[in-house]
């Protein structure tokens, strides 16, 4: 049985984000299968000739980036609740429900015969985000926490399922996972995100001649330039490891001046830890970029917050070690060494430089996990099923 089915999300491809991957994911698949898909995001001028699939239709609404609630403007807020009355469609997914996409949708929700499914990729509104200026943040969130926190197991029950991206039920990233169980919510499922496990890439060859000028270990990390994502730390993890001949590349989507200021960094510290080359890398296409993962020794992923990070499962895809910060549900991935602050990070690089054994063992853990529980087929097929228990009958 065909549907058509709206899936909304605040960033979309072309974006290169990890919700923008999961989204398209998504669609690119169900459009394969013959379902008609329409896609409601936030605009982006790059997008205006972007049509991944004849099945796929883009509908862009003018948005706030730096909101999460209220991004769009209040005549553009009914133009994105009348859209999807018109659209009426038989199954919705929201990727996030602490973003606008997501909020708006559940207001018509109850006008619509469609099925629900919520796919959450962390939740943050009840965490404290501290600002240098009076009333140091605590305003926007005490705000926050009572107008969304308060009433996450309401929203929760706004959907027929609610899909999370691991089995950890914390009080962080995986807080609404928690509340969702508590509340018994009968609808929770488990569903990963997914990776191509054997994409398109260049000859790793061509990558390292262009892009690696040492003969030492090399790093790679692959992110936007921002601060969450934190190459601020990577820089220093990768200059105070003292890797002889070792080269650290950063791919982002594109410079600006968060990356501007890890350069000057960069510059600075290698005063003092001279060894090792750091490489800042943008507008890379997705071969190129994904080249990186084999051409590169290992994967450093230095971020500040994430739930299930997509770049370790691709890095996990091309039998590559990595190590990461402790963030989201990083510990449940196998083939990598996970650090709780700047000094295990560096020594973890170091362990990893004195021993091609080691990265082969983690390498080959990760590929094997990849192969079993996040290919794309496998994580899509089970959305697929999803589908078909919502509709029983058909």
């Amino acid at each position: 049985m065909k549907h058509k089915i709206l899936i909304t999300t605040f960033t979309f491809q072309p974006n290169k984000d990890g919700i923008a991957e999961a989204a398209g994911l998504m669609a690119f698949w169900l459009a394969e299968r013959g379902h008609d898909v329409v896609v409601l995001t936030g605009s982006l001028p790059e997008r205006h000739d972007f049509n991944p699939h004849p099945r796929i239709r883009i509908q862009q609404f003018e948005t706030d980036v730096h909101h999460l609630f209220d991004a769009v403007s209040q005549e553009d807020s009914e133009n994105v609740r009348n859209f999807i009355r018109q659209e009426n469609p038989d199954v919705i997914f929201c990727h996030c429900c602490e973003i606008w996409s997501a909020t708006h949708a559940e207001q018509v929700f109850d006008e619509l015969n469609a099925k629900t499914i919520l796919i959450s990729h962390g939740y943050t509104t009840h965490l404290w985000l501290p600002r240098a200026r009076p009333p140091f943040g605590l305003g926007v969130w005490s705000r926050n926490f009572i107008m969304r926190v308060i009433h996450l197991p309401w929203v929760l029950r706004h959907y027929d399922r609610v899909v999370f991206l691991s089995q950890k039920q914390d009080w962080r990233r995986f807080f609404d996972h928690r509340i969702a169980r508590l509340t018994g919510h009968h609808g929770v499922r488990v569903i990963p995100n997914g990776t191509d496990a054997n994409p398109k890439r260049i000859p790793e060859e061509a990558f390292c001649r262009d892009y690696i000028p040492g003969s030492g270990l090399s790093i790679c990390y692959v992110a936007n330039y921002s601060p969450r994502k934190n190459q601020e730390r990577a820089i220093r993890v990768f200059r105070k490891a003292a890797l002889k001949d070792a080269t650290l590349v950063l791919i982002g989507s594109e410079f600006n001046a968060y990356s501007e200021s890890i350069k000057e960094l960069d510059q600075q510290l290698q005063k003092t830890y001279p060894d090792g080359t750091v490489v800042f890398l943008e507008k890379l296409d997705r071969p190129t970029t994904l080249a990186a993962y084999t051409a590169c020794d290992v994967f450093l992923l230095a971020a500040d917050a994430e739930t299930q990070p997509i770049v370790l499962l691709e890095a996990m895809a091309a039998g590559q070690p990595f190590v990461t910060t402790n963030v989201g549900c990083v510990t449940e991935l196998p083939g990598g060494i996970v650090a709780n602050n700047e000094a295990g990070l560096s020594e973890a690089l170091v362990t990893l430089q004195n021993s091609p054994e080691k990265r082969k063992q983690l390498g080959d853990l990760g590929k094997a996990a990849v192969m079993r529980d996040f290919t794309k087929e496998k994580v899509m097929t089970a959305y697929e099923n999803l589908i078909k228990e919502l509709f029983p009958a058909q």
